[in-house]
């Protein structure tokens, strides 16, 4: 008896196939993991949200290059033109909202909104995702004025750490 139930057990097994792992993340789902990620660790209001992403960041630009190797820039060249099109959909970035004290979704407006708005870039990361870089922009439209810049964050201890600055500017 306990060799039909050992081999109708080996027979299962052989017919089931390999296990299935986690499953793998788009680079789409990554960059909303770690932009929630830098929202929170980094206490960023960005509510509202324009729904266009800003533009590619430079990934030669002599104020960073250093910070990544070639390798680390070729891998985040490629997470870069997959999300080429992408726009930010609703319901997957979170802002703590202060008066109700939680997390609540985004809001996303369209682009050239009349009120005040951020926009942010898709988050640039290493192979290893222990570095990311960004860049902000808070648009005040409608008055004239504004500020951005490009963040270099650093993940220390599970956490997303502001780790330089470059190319801020404020009107």
């Amino acid at each position: 008896m306990k060799a039909i139930t050992c081999l109708t057990s080996l027979f299962l097994f052989a017919c089931s196939g390999p296990e299935e792992g986690p499953k793998q993340m788009t680079v789409k789902e990554e960059a909303y993991v770690i932009l929630n990620a830098l929202i929170e660790d980094d206490q960023l209001f960005l509510n509202p949200l324009c729904a266009v992403p800003l533009g590619q960041l430079e990934l030669e630009h002599e104020e960073w290059t250093s910070e990544f190797d070639p390798r680390d820039r070729e891998f985040m060249r490629r997470c870069q033109d997959s999300l080429t099109e992408e726009l930010f959909e609703a319901g997957e970035l979170v802002s703590w909202d202060m008066r109700h004290h939680e997390w609540t979704p985004l809001q996303i407006v369209p682009e050239n909104d009349t009120t005040f708005y951020a926009e942010v870039s898709w988050p640039m990361f290493d192979e290893k995702r222990e570095k990311a870089l960004v860049h902000f922009v808070f648009n005040a439209n409608g008055m004239l004025s504004g500020s951005g810049r490009t963040m270099l964050y650093v993940k220390t201890k599970g956490r997303w750490k502001p780790w330089k600055v470059y190319a801020s500017w404020i009107s």
